[in-house]
């Protein structure tokens, strides 16, 4: 197989899956209610399925890599501190767009795309659970803050208290820690409760990535071109341009490699919208990224993997 047809092989379903759920969103067959629901399903439920049917099957010790997870947390922290360096000039006779701005510009679909690159390319899913474990406790914790400091707002003890309960209860978080009691513990489980925990986790990428489709707004999307465009820049081509050499000198090969490309590289997460509207934010901005960043990527994603696969690194 040619690094270009392996390249296409690895993105393209991912690219059908999400146009497919954007079609069915527009003639309503995932109507918004649905697709809400279905999504809260994917997440809250296959997501520890999932993690369980992947990391069990290797021992904790040899899936632990605490320089890799330095690197993603890294990695997320610098391009969180450029996204609000280029926030300051762009937006500075308009302070309320800046949260969504830099939340929009840093914070990609790792989660879900990383699970889908990296099932499709490898067949499953292991260290790819350490980027996350590093990535998303960070990405909800600076959305927070930079959707509300941004915007002149204080966060008192409360909130914090609020903020902290929260990344506990997150179920990434906890997928992640039913992964590693599994992995750590190893229990016998008769085969048919293992395959029956297998095939729920294996509902975790295509529905998560139909409701990604159908959750688009694209015509709210038309009065932010400019910033759209900047933060899409940022996020697709200039931080996979600036850390992809960082991790290549690092080391990194296979899936670690995969999995720090999704994380480097991804569109802006759907989580955005939502995360802008729970804090008092229109989202359009938000929207409008997620919409611009996830067409973009087919091509975008399609180039890193190739050159990487060039390189031998995954």
């Amino acid at each position: 197989m040619s690094d270009l047809q392996f390249s296409i092989n690895a993105t393209m379903p991912v690219v059908i899956l999400i146009l497919t759920g954007y079609i069915l969103g527009r003639i309503n067959v995932m109507e918004p209610a649905f697709t809400a629901a279905l999504n809260k399903f994917a997440y809250n439920i296959t997501m520890p399925f999932l993690m369980y049917s992947n990391m069990s099957t290797v021992k904790i010790s040899d899936l632990w890599n605490i320089n890799y997870i330095l690197l993603c947390a890294g990695a997320t922290l610098l391009t969180f501190l450029i996204a609000a360096l280029v926030s300051i000039p762009l937006l500075k006779n308009n302070k309320l767009l800046r949260g969504e701005f830099i939340q929009g510009s840093y914070r990609g679909s790792a989660i879900l795309l990383a699970f889908a690159f990296v099932q499709n390319i490898y067949g499953t899913v292991t260290v790819t659970s350490l980027m996350i474990l590093a990535t998303v406790p960070l990405y909800n914790l600076l959305a927070v803050l930079v959707l509300s400091l941004a915007d002149g707002q204080k966060i008192n003890r409360e909130a914090w208290k609020e903020i902290l309960i929260n990344l506990l209860k997150n179920p990434i978080i906890i997928g992640i820690a039913v992964g590693m009691l599994g992995s750590a513990l190893q229990p016998p489980l008769p085969f048919a409760v293992k395959e029956s925990i297998k095939t729920i986790g294996s509902l975790l990428t295509p529905l998560a990535l139909l409701c990604l489709g159908a959750s688009f707004e694209g015509r709210r999307a038309r009065g932010y071109l400019i910033l759209t465009a900047v933060g899409s820049l940022l996020k697709l081509a200039v931080f996979p341009a600036l850390l992809l050499p960082i991790a290549i000198h690092a080391g990194l090969y296979g899936e670690e490699m995969a999995a720090f490309l999704i994380m480097a590289a991804s569109p802006t997460t759907v989580s955005c919208y939502v995360m802008a509207r729970n804090t008092g934010h229109e989202g359009i901005l938000s929207s409008s990224m997620i919409l611009i960043s996830t067409i973009a990527s087919s091509i975008t994603l399609t180039f890193w993997v190739y050159l990487l696969r060039t390189l031998g690194r995954i």
